[in-house]
């Protein structure tokens, strides 16, 4: 019987673009007569796939994209027979290191894609068709400098108005919102603090307000002649019950994850 552990130098598990990535793999066995080779494969793989209807009145065609685009996929040889080089039975330990580029995305995982980073080990035995397997995966985070970009520490507000027409008196009478941020820029892992101040001057009384944060994510599929870029958002939204009908100014606060995808 083997077993396999993997192991990367992170407490966290998160890594950096443009980083070495050092990691160990651990092996527990009591047939180390019958392995053959030992090795690990580190993939970082983006992948979309999604359909399009297009036609007219006497005619449909589904048209689907997609693609796949690897940031990292490497190979490396931990350990082979060599007819000397026995493996001893119980622990063995396999050090290994690979590059994170300096062009890896983030992880994602949504309707029409994802994003992975993962380490592969792979035993293959004397005398077996199938290898032992074993999968660990991993995140990378883009690393960001708020301070580079001095136009992120500037704050920011964003106001909708909605007038309301009076059937009987014919009078408009207007709802505004406006919602406010101290800076423009965040990072994972920070709290948000907004603002949000409602003027009601209509006769409407305002039961709910729901707020959150959004995720717009562009895809790019080829179908080997065009390519698309279909627009998606996702909120997560939370609620807030409000009796008003009067001006409030609201505080709130929303925290952004740590791992955001």
């Amino acid at each position: 019987m083997s077993k396999l552990g993997i192991t990367l130098d992170s407490k966290t598990n998160v890594f950096f673009p443009n980083s070495e990535v050092n990691g160990i793999l651990n092996l527990n066995t009591n047939e180390e007569h019958k392995i053959k080779q030992i090795s690990v494969t580190i993939i970082g793989r983006a992948y979309v796939c999604f359909e399009e209807l297009h036609g007219d009145e006497k005619s449909l065609d589904i048209f689907t994209f997609k693609t796949m685009h690897f940031y990292i996929n490497v190979n490396t040889l931990l350990w082979k027979y060599n007819g000397m080089n026995q493996l001893s039975n119980g622990q063995n330990l396999f050090p290994f290191k690979f590059e994170i580029p300096s062009n890896a995305a983030p992880n994602l995982s949504e309707k029409h894609g994802d994003i992975v980073y993962y380490v592969k080990a792979n035993i293959e035995f004397y005398g077996k068709k199938r290898s032992k397997v074993q999968y660990y995966g991993f995140s990378v985070c883009p690393i960001i400098d708020l301070n580079l970009s001095p136009e992120l520490k500037l704050p920011t507000s964003v106001n909708s108005t909605k007038t309301i027409k009076n059937c009987f008196s014919r009078s408009e009478n207007s709802l505004k919102v406006t919602m406010s941020l101290p800076t423009t820029g965040f990072v994972c892992g920070e709290i948000i603090p907004l603002k949000i101040d409602i003027c009601n001057k209509t006769s409407l009384k305002i039961k709910s307000l729901e707020y959150g944060i959004g995720l717009k994510c562009t895809y790019t599929g080829n179908t080997g002649k065009s390519f698309f870029y279909p627009p998606f958002t996702h909120i997560k939204e939370q609620s807030l019950t409000l009796e008003t009908n009067v001006v409030k100014a609201i505080l709130m606060e929303i925290k952004i994850k740590k791992k955001v995808f």
